[in-house]
């Protein structure tokens, strides 16, 4: 896969913070209900419940999503070496703008019936415990998702 040079939104001028704001309306708007933001250790969690109805069954869902790491290079004075260097510190205003981009796209793909919550959200739902459920499932039945436990590579000669 073809990484950019520079991160989706890496000129955004929308603070963290007012992207916050935005997360926290656009989840309203669909619905969201226990919004809760919360950083520990420089670490931001965003955890939301939804009601949605699963095989006819009305359901209570927990999401937990922390914004992707962005850091960007800035110069500052080191005073060991007395001079400017490069170090990498985050960048909270990209991150937080991806992740509202992110729940736009995911909300609306549900809100108009194209993919059901659930399974829009998989990777992010928890359950009662705060596991995360994808991994719940891969412990109970690890041939559930059909998926390998290892990959094998076989080396093939190849004759001349």
């Amino acid at each position: 896969m073809i990484k950019p040079k520079r991160p989706p939104f890496a000129t955004t001028k929308i603070s963290a913070n007012a992207s916050q704001t935005e997360i926290h309306n656009l989840l309203k708007t669909y619905g969201a209900d226990g919004i809760r933001w919360t950083e520990e250790r420089g670490k931001v969690t965003l955890e939301f419940y939804v009601d949605t109805e699963i095989d006819g069954i009305a359901k209570q869902l927990m999401v937990r999503l922390n914004p992707p790491p962005f850091e960007e290079l800035r110069r500052v004075w080191d005073r060991n070496m007395n001079r400017y260097v490069k170090k990498p510190f985050p960048n909270d205003a990209v991150s937080m703008r991806l992740l509202w981009h992110y729940l736009q796209i995911k909300l609306a793909l549900v809100a108009w019936g194209v993919r059901p919550f659930e399974e829009e959200f998989l990777s992010e739902l928890r359950t009662a415990t705060g596991q995360r459920l994808i991994e719940v499932l891969k412990q109970k039945s690890p041939g559930l998702l059909g998926l390998p436990e290892t990959i094998h590579s076989e080396e093939v000669a190849v004759e001349n």
